[in-house]
Parts: structure tokens; sequence; C-alpha cells
């Protein structure tokens, strides 16, 4: 069995990650502020072109067999919250 390398982090490093960390804290914020800011018709229309542009055959397959999101579009669009 080989001795493992001791790695040092220096506190420079840990506070460029911290700096990171706060960095991706704040961009997180800010595009949920963006999104909850939209009006719920919106959103549901967006998240279903989300939906739509990253289904793939296998992705589709999967969701027909255990997590299929379209009774909810089905219901929004019932309900009038989306206009499609």
């Amino acid at each position: 069995m080989t001795q493992q390398a001791k790695f040092t982090v220096s506190e420079r490093d840990r506070e460029h990650f911290r700096k990171i960390g706060r960095y991706v804290v704040d961009a997180n914020r800010a595009a949920r502020e963006e999104w909850l800011a939209l009006p719920g018709t919106e959103r549901i229309a967006k998240s279903e072109q989300l939906a739509r542009r990253y289904r793939t055959r296998e992705r589709v397959e999967a969701a027909l067999a255990e997590d299929n999101p379209a009774p909810l579009y089905k219901r929004a669009r019932r309900l009038g919250l989306t206009n499609r």
C-alpha cells in the first residue's frame, strides 16, 4: 500500500474559494429573484420550453416510465395558467 500524498491548502486558497462561493450564491439569488418576478404563466411556459429542449428519446421513455410532466402542463393549460 502506498502512502497518500499530503496536500496543504493555504488560507489564501481557502479565501479564493470562499470568494467564488459568494459569487455563486449571489448569482443564484439574482437568477431566483428574476425567475420569481415573472408571472406564473410565463414561468410555466419557460419551464415547458426547457423541458422540451432537453428531451431526448431516452429521457422521454424514462419519463413515461416514471415521472412524466405532461399532466402538470395539461392541468396548467386547463386552469388557464398558460396559453399554449
